[in-house]
């Protein structure tokens, strides 16, 4: 398979629309799009995967440490002190704009947008009931 950067060349995959091309080795267009498929399926797999280890490093982190909100943003000198020289030279760490994107992060990671802790209801739907339990206690 090789990266394809156009979704015209895709049926189905979405990330880095990988294409199957096997047009070379005499492989069919239905075999290519059900290896596409195939491929699709793993990387929803491991999209899953990835919330569940995110949530699970989330929970362990809750139940741990005191780590909070303010944890999740750029360290405090990042946002208050300029870039001295560089290409990024005068560039600071805007925290409105920073904290507008932690909103947006919880919010589609199912947590609470004023704690950063996750919801009861976003860990059950990701089976993970008992550690939901573990939290609430």
């Amino acid at each position: 398979m090789e990266i394809i950067r156009n979704p015209s060349l895709c049926y189905g995959c979405r990330t880095y629309q990988i294409a199957c091309s096997f047009h070379h080795t005499g492989i069919g267009l239905i075999e290519a799009v059900l290896m596409c498929s195939k491929t699709r399926k793993e990387e929803e797999m491991m999209d899953h995967y990835a919330l569940l280890g995110r949530n699970l490093e989330k929970a362990f982190n809750a139940l741990h440490t005191d780590l909070s909100r303010e944890d999740d943003l750029p360290p405090k000198r990042f946002r208050e002190e300029e870039v001295k020289s560089g290409p990024f030279k005068g560039f600071k760490a805007d925290e409105d704009k920073y904290n507008e994107m932690l909103d947006e992060l919880y919010g589609l990671w199912g947590w609470d947008r004023k704690t950063g802790m996750q919801s009861r209801s976003g860990l059950e739907r990701l089976g993970l009931k008992e550690i939901a339990d573990k939290l609430a206690r």
